[in-house]
């Protein structure tokens, strides 16, 4: 699993401006930003600083292979941190399946 994920996580920082409109289209790409989740001692797999009707927000991108049933408390939970770490800034979070897998969240 270590491998799929620093895969997903190069790929994502590699084409972080394709990710970031991807997954929010009307927003501009502006900085990366720190993926690690201070709180979790975990790291997002995408957290990038864009420009939204001219006002900044944070896309946050989890990308999975198979369906994880505890994923909306995560997103939830990595989502609240990743906005009080960042001014407070709204935070739009994402995560892109692979393949299909169960009932997704």
């Amino acid at each position: 699993m270590g491998e799929w994920d620093d895969l997903t996580k190069r790929l994502i920082k590699d084409y972080a401006r394709d990710f970031l409109t991807f997954v929010l289209p009307k927003a501009q790409f502006v900085d990366r930003l720190p993926e690690e989740v201070q709180s979790l001692r975990r790291h997002a797999d995408g957290v990038f600083l864009g420009s939204m009707n001219g006002r900044p927000v944070i896309v946050h991108i989890e990308i999975q292979r198979n369906n994880d049933y505890t994923m909306g408390k995560r997103l939830v939970l990595y989502n609240a941190l990743i906005s009080m770490q960042n001014d407070d800034l709204p935070v739009y979070s994402c995560v892109i399946y692979l393949r299909r897998h169960g009932n997704v969240v």
